[in-house]
């Protein structure tokens, strides 16, 4: 069993407390100090009238201990789901095939794809590749067979509509990961650093929103003149909005991936070692609220006694 909203326990503690001090109170009604304590225990021959627990600050407790939202294993309890996920998406356009970058950006792209996947440890990885469109090459899997044979042949032209469209790679990410069910998604935009449009940003914030994390890993130097327009300080924008970060490759190509993994705490998350979680949970906040009936008449039968 688990508790979902845990800060509700603390007012169920603070109406116990109310209940015990309504008790010590009864206890203190001050006729001890002026009657012979003989003629006051026949007078009260119960001891434990009085002396209990206020039944309405038990049922407050009660209440609040159901808010708290306990809950047990949903009945599909051998159900699991992929708590985290890598989905590295590829610019396939034209301008990925210069060699300002050695050998070319597509390759020094191919090789960060191929070492992102092996920095996910047991995370699920998924490939996609974008240019003027965007479609889905490996989905999220952990056999990293499939993946690495479909990055190591990555190209340019794959997709014959010509462009950078970012706002169409961030769609299609937020499909893919809305569909496999992923908790928390990170996405890594492997590109030259082309024009962003607001739809993009936009985008790339109502991911982050849903808890997940965008990076942009440019292959273009700052100061590279392209026939192709690029704008780093946009890509610096989206990478933000995702929560991410921006990272611009050396002449050869090289990126630390592992230094970027570890932004997240990759190094410490458990998550590298137990990728999966429960698909989720059965609320039994209403059955605690039961709980509560007796007290609540008992209540009642005290006020109007």
């Amino acid at each position: 069993m688990t508790v979902l909203h845990p800060l509700w326990l603390l007012a169920a503690l603070a109406c116990l407390a109310m209940a015990l001090a309504a008790r010590s109170s009864a206890l203190r009604d001050g006729w001890g100090r002026v009657m012979n304590p003989q003629v006051l225990a026949w007078l009260r021959p119960k001891p434990a009238t009085g002396a209990g627990l206020h039944p309405g600050w038990i049922a407050a407790a009660i209440g609040f201990a159901a808010l708290s939202a306990p809950a047990i294993r949903a009945d599909n309890q051998n159900a699991w789901r992929h708590a985290e996920a890598w989905l590295v998406m590829v610019d396939v356009s034209k301008s990925m095939g210069l060699d300002d970058i050695r050998p070319t950006r597509i390759a020094a792209a191919r090789n960060a794809a191929l070492a992102l996947s092996k920095a996910a440890g047991a995370r699920a990885a998924g490939l996609a590749v974008f240019s003027g469109d965007a479609y889905l090459a490996e989905p999220f899997s952990f056999d990293r067979r499939q993946y690495e044979a479909a990055a190591g042949v990555l190209e340019t032209g794959l997709i014959p509509t010509e462009g950078s469209d970012v706002a169409r790679a961030l769609s299609l990410a937020a499909s893919i990961v809305s569909d496999s069910g992923v908790s928390r998604a990170r996405l890594f935009i492997l590109s030259d650093a082309p024009v962003v449009t607001p739809a993009a940003l936009a985008t790339a914030a109502q991911f982050a929103a849903r808890g997940h994390r965008i990076d942009v890993l440019a292959f273009a130097g700052e100061t590279t003149e392209t026939p192709a327009p690029q704008d780093m300080a946009a890509n610096q924008r989206l990478a933000a909005a995702g929560n991410g970060s921006l990272v611009v490759t050396d002449g050869a190509g090289a990126i630390d991936i592992a230094a970027l993994a570890a932004e997240s705490g990759a190094a410490a998350d458990p998550l590298a070692t137990n990728p999966l979680e429960a698909e989720g949970w059965q609320g039994i906040a209403h059955w605690v609220l039961v709980a509560a009936i007796p007290f609540l008449l008992a209540d009642m039968r005290r006020r109007l006694a």
